[in-house]
């Protein structure tokens, strides 16, 4: 038997942000606080962003502390200011970073203590009624359709999950129009990453398998376009739905090795999350091939490879 979530709500398309305001003033809240990290202030999304969270009546407070891999410590201290401020709602715009320190920051607000004391071995889920509003600046995390939030255990150098649920999801392509072609590279590899290992996990599905595989093909699309040229939004579209799907496909089947791997690489050399998957998922490939052979098969069709039907799944 095999189980699967629904999706978090999402407004998705060219200009999306524009609809903030509105959605989280639907959500009976007057104050939020907005997390972002110095990105969002150096391209202007988070001046759109709040403009129009005020043009809606809202009050924002800004958090612009975020640091890479989340530190359990900033979290800590957006939290103490969000308590102080007695915030009601936290919206996160940005990478998965972002996004992820403001899910576990909306844990502390209804919760008490620090948030390493939820970062337990195996992840535990903590309810929170605060209303967690989602915006990707990136197309690779799926973080905005998950309720995972990974965080970095400061003192243990060690990246562990907790899981609660978000309200919204703003999945504006246009927001992705200023990464950098690294940056579109490394984050459309962590999408892979994602899709691939929820088609391949135990927990796997037929909702997972399905979307998993949509997502691959996305990606084989419009990846390559999208890092040799940023300004194609309909590449950067492709891919904000690619990421997505493959967010819900992990949001289903969880991920695996893959992650294992690039969770170490992070913890010792702080490489960039989407650059480790991507040094990982060949491996990966070829490990759980002879257990999941026809799965790795449909995941090489996904990518566009053709098979003769005389292949080793050992090789």
């Amino acid at each position: 038997m095999k189980s699967y979530l629904p999706s978090i709500a999402t407004v998705f398309g060219c200009g999306a942000l524009n609809t903030i305001g509105e959605k989280v003033a639907e959500m009976k809240v007057k104050k939020v606080m907005v997390v972002v990290d110095q990105s969002a202030i150096a391209t202007g999304v988070l001046a759109r962003a709040v403009a129009n969270l005020e043009a809606a009546g809202l009050e924002c407070i800004v958090f612009d502390e975020i640091a890479a891999d989340a530190p359990d410590t900033l979290v800590d201290k957006g939290a103490a200011i969000a308590r102080q401020a007695e915030v009601e709602a936290l919206i996160g715009i940005g990478g998965g970073t972002v996004m992820d320190s403001a899910k576990a920051i909306a844990i502390l607000l209804d919760n008490p203590g620090s948030i390493n004391d939820y970062l337990t071995d195996p992840p535990t889920f903590v309810n929170t009624a605060i209303p967690i509003i989602l915006a990707p600046t990136t197309s690779g995390t799926g973080s905005e359709c998950t309720d995972h939030a990974v965080i970095m255990d400061t003192a243990n150098n060690r990246k562990p999950a907790v899981f609660m649920l978000s309200r919204l999801a703003i999945l504006d392509p246009e927001l992705t129009l200023t990464m950098p072609a690294a940056v579109t590279a490394y984050s459309g590899l962590d999408a892979l990453t994602h899709a691939a290992e929820a088609v391949t996990t135990m927990n796997r599905d037929p909702r997972s398998e399905m979307i998993g595989l949509a997502a691959i093909r996305g990606i084989a699309k419009w990846l390559p376009l999208a890092t040799a040229d940023g300004s194609n939004i309909e590449a950067r579209e492709g891919m904000a739905l690619a990421s997505n799907w493959a967010g819900q496909a992990l949001q289903d089947a969880g991920v695996h090795f893959g992650h294992s791997i690039a969770d170490a690489f992070s913890a010792a050399f702080a490489t960039p999350h989407g650059l480790n998957c991507a040094w990982g998922i060949a491996e990966l490939m070829k490990f759980i091939a002879p257990a999941v052979t026809d799965k790795v098969k449909l995941i090489g069709e996904a990518l566009g490879v053709c098979f003769c039907g005389c292949e080793d799944a050992e090789a």
